[in-house]
């Protein structure tokens, strides 16, 4: 991304940024996305694999170490021999994933796209805006450079038209970050808390608008749909709601996000071949967990013999879930209730002390998840050990490995989850259990969603997470992507349950009644901002649609 600083504006120039940035966003992502769907495939175990090393590496480590009397020689050259055969095991593993890693790279590297076929996989009514964080670099003297501020530019990518093979991409620097982030970090400040009518707000919303859109307004006139990529602490704000003369932004657009550029040409393939579904594919709903269930008491659930349910990856919960509690949600029983009836026959509802942890890693590809309950996303914790993308460079390192051994640092995919069945209730005194109320981000990447159409993360939180450049937010959003769903909304604070309900309620009434996904959640949107008691976008922009649209 550095790079980019460097260029002119010239068109070559554009046209090498955007580029730079489809192929450069959110690799990690696309490589755990890709490890998720060959595992489901049933062509590389991974997952399998870990669980195996993982236990070879216990019985290596209990093996312990005898002194010489005769009986103790003996002793040690049979835990000799088991030693030498449970490492002979654990490299045959090890083996194993290394060629899982070759094969998710050749599927990567096959799967490279020119920025032409990503324009042309363009809407005709659409534009790919694409932002990048980057810091400018000082080249005066010949030899030397110097890293100077923060900035944000972003490049539009238009669709092609008819035959034409011309790309048209136009680069918009926006300037110093500094500004940019303050005023992001008002609004998202005052949200968290639900200040949403502090005086600072609205000036806040309008400085990010002047920063952000209008240097962008000129080039987006005939432009109804856009399709948003953010980067840095744009990451962290809904465009919908910013403010364009006396209307809000979702008044004039359509607006969804992808997490990289490449996404586009993905999600128009499974647009344009469109694959028999399974007949009776039925949709998952969950809502309202019994939060104070004693799972130590409780009946066994169905599904804890699954496949996915039977282990749970090392340091799966982060070392500060200590505590954490959660109130009962009835009007998010009442949305679980409405969707599962709209959704009719082919879904499953999960309610109070059946709607558990156990239940949920059960599930194989539904049409449709939608969970209504609490999230949760510890933030401010310091990395002492280093960068997470630094960290995260080897494929596979979204398992057990991912989850790190020291002390100082933590995945910031254990940080964030959801909360079901018996999560007041369960002490972390074990990670052997097969449920504990928690479901982290990084066991829900574990999960098997591959061509579940839509997840609704209906809770707070559920999009925040580390933001990281380059590589978007480490969050629950990220980790249902990953796991293979085409589609997620998720929020970006504390949401009102009841406006939440309604919210939803309506998108899924008008999805179902054959509604695009980007236009039934933008009409959806628009019916509480002209609500009488959700007007103000605290309540209708609190959650984005990314993915398929």
């Amino acid at each position: 991304m550095l790079a980019l600083s460097a260029l002119s504006d010239s068109r070559l120039a554009s046209l090498s940024g955007a580029e730079q940035l489809a192929f450069g966003k959110a690799l990690l992502e696309e490589i755990e996305t890709v490890r998720a769907k060959l595992t489901a495939d049933g062509r590389v175990q991974v997952q399998s694999l870990r669980e195996q090393a993982d236990s070879v590496r216990r019985r290596l480590v209990a093996i312990p170490k005898q002194e010489g009397t005769a009986w103790g020689q003996q002793r040690m050259d049979w835990q000799n021999s088991e030693r030498d055969k449970l490492e002979r095991e654990l490299k045959t593993i090890q083996e194993k994933l290394a060629s899982a890693s070759d094969l998710v790279s050749r599927t990567i590297t096959e799967s490279k796209l020119s920025l032409n076929e990503i324009a042309r996989r363009l809407p005709p009514s659409a534009v790919l805006v694409d932002f990048v964080q980057y810091r400018r670099a000082d080249f005066t003297v010949p030899g030397e450079y110097q890293w100077k501020e923060q900035r944000y530019a972003a490049y539009l990518t238009f669709p092609l038209v008819g035959d034409s093979a011309s790309v048209v991409v136009e680069r918009v620097d926006l300037g110093d970050a500094v500004p940019i982030d303050e005023a992001i970090g008002v609004i998202t400040k005052r949200f968290a808390t639900g200040q949403y009518g502090a005086k600072d707000v609205a000036p806040a919303l309008q400085r990010l608008s002047e920063l952000v859109y209008v240097p962008l307004a000129k080039h987006l006139l005939n432009t109804e749909h856009l399709i948003v990529c953010p980067d840095g602490q744009l990451d962290r704000v809904p465009f919908e709601m910013l403010p364009v003369g006396n209307k809000f932004l979702l008044e004039e657009k359509t607006i969804s996000y992808v997490t990289s550029a490449r996404e586009i040409v993905r999600v128009t393939k499974t647009q344009s071949n469109q694959e028999p579904q399974p007949k009776k594919r039925k949709s998952f709903v969950l809502g309202n967990p019994d939060f104070d269930l004693d799972l130590a008491k409780a009946n066994p659930s169905p599904s804890t013999g699954q496949r996915i349910a039977a282990a749970t990856p090392l340091r799966s919960l982060s070392r500060d879930s200590h505590g954490l509690k959660f109130k009962p949600l009835p009007n998010a029983e009442a949305e679980a209730r409405s969707i599962a009836k709209l959704l009719g026959s082919e879904s499953e509802l999960r309610l109070g002390a059946d709607a558990r942890e156990a239940e949920l890693k059960a599930v194989q590809s539904p049409r449709v998840l939608h969970l209504a309950t609490h999230a949760f996303f510890l933030s401010d914790q310091e990395f002492k050990q280093m960068n997470l993308v630094d960290r995260n460079l080897e494929f596979g390192q979204l398992g057990a490995e991912w989850a790190g051994t020291s002390s100082d640092w933590e995945n910031p995919m254990v940080r964030c989850g959801i909360a079901l069945a018996g999560a007041n209730r369960f002490q972390q005194t074990t990670h052997e259990t097969t449920e504990d109320g928690l479901l982290t981000g990084l066991q829900a990447a574990l999960l098997n969603l591959q061509g579940t159409e839509l997840v609704i993360l209906s809770a707070c939180d559920s999009g925040s997470g580390e933001v990281k450049i380059g590589e978007g937010v480490m969050s629950l959003c990220r980790a249902f992507r990953i796991a293979g769903a085409q589609t997620v909304l998720a929020s970006h604070w504390a949401v009102s349950d009841k406006a939440t309900s309604e919210l939803m309620t309506e998108f899924m009434r008008r999805w179902r009644a054959g509604e695009s996904r980007a236009n039934a959640w933008h009409n959806a949107q628009l019916t509480l901002l002209h609500s009488k008691d959700f007007s103000n976008p605290y309540f209708w922009a609190a959650f984005t649609l990314t993915g398929q649209w």
